[in-house]
Formats: C-alpha cells, structure tokens, sequence
C-alpha cells in the first residue's frame, strides 16, 4: 500500500510538486540530451512560480539542465520578490546575467539588410533613419518598418527586383514616442474583425486557446473569427503556437486593451465571461475555468442579482480550490477572496456549506503563501459562524500553524490548550520533575502491558467528533512544544495514548506512541520496543503515509538503536526519507535523511 494516493494540502502540496517537478526533470535531462528553460517576464511571476524555478535550479544533481530568464529590470526594485530569490540564487548557484539594450546603429543596418534581404552597404541610408527615429527599439522599428511598407514609403520594384524608398517620406513620417502608441495606429487600420478579436484577446491574456476563442467571437462575428485571425497574424500581431494563439509581444496586448474605453472594461470583461461560461461543454469549462473565473470577478460590480453572485461565489471556489490542487496558492488567495466578497452579510445562513468552503480554503492559501498577518481574521469568522467542532477544526489548525511559523510557539500552546478545555481535554503544562516524567511514561506503558497487537488493532473507534478534533489539536501542537519543555511533549503522547485506548485508533495515534518511546528507551527499553511497535502497526494497518517520516524519525532515529544493530536502521531512514519527500513533508524528510548519513558514517 506504499503507493496509495496521499492527500496532502497548503506548504506540503507545494513542497510535494516542486520535489516531483525536480525528479522528472532529473529523469529526462541527460548529457546526450540536456535540457534548457527559456521563461520570460519574470517580473510577472508569482511565488510558487518562483519556488519552482528555485528548486529546479539549486538541484545540484542535475548537471544537464540550463535555465534562461528574462524580466525587465525597471519593474524590479531590491524588495521585489524575483529579486530576493535571485540574490538567494546566487549565494548557491552562479548566475550570468546579460543586461540586453537597444539596437546599436550598425545593428540596426544588419536588421534592415536582414529583413529586406539586401546587402548592408546598401541599406544604410534607411537603417539610419530607422535608428534616429526608433532610438533602437527592436518593436518599434519593426512596427515602422511595416508601417513605411503599408503607407507605400517602402515597395519593391519588380524591374530590378529589389525593394527601394521614398527618402524623403521616411524623413517626414513621424512616428509616436512609445511602442503602445505606434501599434494603436496600426491596429486602428485592420478591418472591424480583426480589431475585435485583438480586443478581446487583450482581456483575456498573453494567449488564449482556440476554442474559447470561437466561443467569444463566433456570437458577434457571422463568419467566424478564422478569417480575421489569418489577416492578424500576416500583420505579425499573432502566432498561433498549435491550437493556441498568442500575442507576437507584450506590448501588442497593451496596445489591443487600451483602445477598450476605460469605463466599458470591466463590462466587456463581464461579457466575456458570461459568453465563455454558458456556450461552454462541460470539458472545456473545466480547462477555462481560471479565465471564466477571472472575467466575471472584473466585471462583478454589474451583476446586482443575489442568486447570479452566489453562482460566481461557487465558481470562485472551484477555481480556487483547482489553484491549490496545483500549488498555485497566490491564485488561489484571489479567487477565494473574491468569492467571499460576493456573499452578503446573510451567507452563513443562507449558503452555510459555500461560506464554510470559501473561507475555510482561503485561511489555508494564506498559510500557504505566508500570509499569516490575515489569517487570524479569516480563521476567527469560521470559528464564530461555523456549526460544530468538525467545521471550526480545519480552521483552529490553520491558526495554530500560522502563529507556530510565525515562532510564537507559546502562544500558539495557549490556543490549543484553550481548545482542548473546550473538547473536554484540559491538559496541565506544569512542570513535572524526572521522577514525575518517568512516572507518567511508565503508567501509560502499563496501560498497553498486557495487551497483544492483534487485541490492539481491533480497539473501536469512536466517531465522538470533540475527541476526534482533541487528538488532531494534541498532534498538531506536539510538533512545536519541543522547543519550550520535554515535558510537554510527554504530557500530549501519553494523553493521546489514553485517547487510543478509550476510543479507538486514530491516525494520529502512531506519532503519540512513537512519541512516548522515544522518551521511554532510557530507562525501559524493552517497554520502548513494545510501545514502538505499537506505532509502526498503527502506520502499517491505516496506511498513514503522512505520519511515516515523523513516526519512523522517531522510533528508528530514537529508539531502535538501542534494541538492534545501527545498519538495520538504514533501510527505514530512506524510506521515510522519500515518503516525506512524496508528500511534502520536508522537515521530518531531512531529519530522516540526516539520520541515514550519521549512521552510514558511523557503520563506516
């Protein structure tokens, strides 16, 4: 059951994605064929974007890979994010950066002698012209070159087969100071069609597949939008890349949005989404459900009815949790903010289980993305509104997580203790003495003395939701409290031992019992292999992959060492190591894969 589908949400998910995206690439960059990744404008990057380029390039095993990033250093200051990963880069991985400029003048004349397929010495005269008024602006003297053709300033003579220029038109054609402008002008002169698509195509992105572009043409255009787009990309505004179709540059985009009125965006944004979103299959609705997401939330100040709100809210969730799916938790902070705002002040009552959703997976992005100054306020709305102790969990375990990473480990104990009070848990944090602690271990050790495993996996499981939440806050606070006293750590396991016992197994159960004899194997060891045991059984029967790395750190790190020889010990180390890789469990991974290396040392 090792390969069993594990689920795993918020940093794990992240940390889970990044570690296979890095195996594949491993997999496929060999020296006979090496890989190289080209992305540009990296400025526009998000965080999990910029995580995953950081994994893929500190990933020292992998000699045959070569990444290549472009961005434009004007919109990047010292405290923007690409910037911090960069210098972080850097202090591991050397970086080449080539700060690229504008055409010089002589390469300017290569360009010129390059597109109209002559020889430099005799396109100097137009070349110059270009660069004086281009400033060397490669878009821009593309643009004004195709400008100069279409005004008949530039024409090829079929006499002497070669093109020629009117000099002193080129002289007179003034041309706008910026790209945008230059490409408004030229836009302008294409057909209705034509014009149309680019505008639409503006909202929608950089791209856009083809079928959702039939889907928000063929409603307005007769004729489809096919024609129109073979005229666009002729004019080197788009390429079609397969079924998609792209903008040939940046700026082209800009220049296609910027003649949209201002005021009548967000409606045309509306449009758009409403088009895609009823004329839609179901397939494609799930593929468009990011951009349909996206129209709609620009143009929701138009829609007033409260049932087409909820419909958006609902849609705002499937988009957002389809982001976290993907690791994209910046994407997925939007659309679920944006859903929330949809809902009126009656929502928890009106659409208890879509309120509950949106605000419950909005708290865990913001964990995710590190946005722990929110999460309080996010958290506190569910654990007000919500029905039971089931719907608050998910949100009191994000609370404790967020204030835990924030290292405020004491008060993130005050919180669970204040929870486990209200499930009927109370647990002392007073300090016990050795003997105290010892004595603590050694009753919960006799609580399981005399009972056989096979007497032990067959413990019942209670479905009492309080105790359920109670040992899901116990195990959560667990991992933190090691930094304020062992006792505490003792305290929890052997109170989780004793939820076991009184209502069954849960799948926390093997980090409490592994917990205990990691403390235990100093004065008991064979009470510590029993008790040990006992946790590796629980991992076995529930298959709890999300526990293995922290059950067998534990046992195998702590204890085993004591009862076997060291290098039986190595097997399971690697183990858990790549367990914890596989689900996103990063911290309990390394100090597996740190117990591995220390012992193969010391087994020489």
């Amino acid at each position: 059951m090792d390969n069993a589908p594990v689920i795993v949400g918020g940093m794990e998910l992240e940390n889970r994605f990044n570690f296979l995206f890095e195996k594949f690439f491993r997999a496929i960059a060999t020296p006979s064929h090496p890989i190289i990744l080209y992305l540009d404008d990296l400025q526009w990057a998000d965080a999990s974007s910029l995580n995953l380029i950081k994994t893929l390039v500190m990933d020292t095993k992998n000699k045959n890979f070569l990444f290549v990033g472009a961005f434009r250093d004007d919109e990047v200051n010292d405290e923007h994010p690409l910037a911090c990963q960069l210098k972080f880069i850097g202090e591991s991985v050397p970086i080449t950066r080539i700060k690229t400029t504008n055409i010089s003048k002589a390469s300017m004349n290569d360009f010129v002698s390059d597109i109209l397929q002559m020889s430099p010495s005799s396109t100097t005269s137009l070349a110059e012209l270009v660069y004086r008024k281009t400033g060397g602006n490669g878009l821009v003297a593309t643009q004004f070159i195709q400008t100069l053709w279409y005004e008949g300033s530039l024409y090829f003579l079929l006499d002497s087969n070669k093109w020629t220029w009117d000099i002193k038109a080129v002289e007179a054609k003034s041309i706008p100071e910026d790209a945008v402008e230059l490409l408004v002008e030229k836009i302008l002169q294409l057909p209705s069609a034509a014009r149309y698509i680019l505008q639409y195509l503006s909202c929608i992105g950089s791209s856009c597949h083809e079928s959702t572009l039939g889907l928000i043409t063929n409603q307005v255009l007769v004729s489809g939008p096919f024609p129109a787009l073979d005229l666009i990309i002729e004019e080197g505004l788009l390429i079609k890349e397969g079924a998609e179709y792209k903008f040939a540059h940046d700026q082209i985009q800009l220049a296609a949005y910027s003649l949209i009125p201002v005021n009548k965006r967000d409606c045309v944004h509306l449009q758009i989404g409403s088009m895609i979103l009823k004329h839609a299959s179901k397939e494609r609705m799930d593929s468009a459900i990011f951009i349909v997401a996206d129209q709609l939330n620009r143009g929701a100040k138009f829609i007033t009815d409260e049932d087409q709100k909820v419909k958006l809210a609902n849609l705002n969730l499937r988009a957002g949790e389809k982001a976290m799916s993907l690791g994209t938790f910046s994407s997925a902070v939007a659309y679920l903010k944006s859903g929330i705002a949809l809902l009126d002040m009656d929502s928890w009552a009106r659409t208890y289980s879509l309120s509950l959703q949106l605000h419950s997976s909005y708290a865990v992005s913001l964990y995710s993305i590190g946005q722990f100054s929110e999460i309080g306020q996010a958290a506190s709305k569910i654990i007000v509104s919500a029905k039971n102790i089931g719907d608050r969990l998910p949100a009191y375990l994000t609370l404790i997580k967020a204030v835990a990473a924030q290292k405020k480990v004491a008060e993130a104990l005050r919180i669970a203790l204040k929870i486990l009070g209200e499930l009927g848990e109370p647990l002392s944090t007073s300090s016990k003495t050795k003997e105290e602690r010892m004595g603590i271990l050694l009753h919960a050790k006799k609580q399981f003395g005399g009972m056989t495993k096979d007497q032990f996996i067959k413990l019942k499981r209670t479905e009492n939701p309080d105790k359920i939440a109670a040992m899901k806050i116990l195990n959560e606070i667990m991992v933190y409290v090691f930094y304020l006293e062992e006792f505490l750590i003792i305290a929890i396991a052997t109170r989780m031992m004793h939820l076991t016992l009184t209502h069954g197994i849960y799948e926390e159960s093997s980090c409490a019992f592994a917990s205990c004899a990691f403390f235990l194997v100093d004065f008991d060891r064979e009470g510590a292999r029993r008790i040990g045991d006992l946790a590796l059984s629980i991992v076995e029967m529930l298959h709890v992959q999300n526990s293995l790395p922290r059950v067998y750190a534990s046992y195998y790190g702590g204890v085993h060492h004591a009862i076997e020889r060291t290098e039986n010990a190595l097997e399971y180390h690697m183990k858990a190591y790549d367990v914890g890789m596989r689900v996103g469990d990063i911290t309990y991974a390394v100090l597996n894969g740190y117990f591995y290396c220390a012992k193969s040392f010391l087994c020489g």
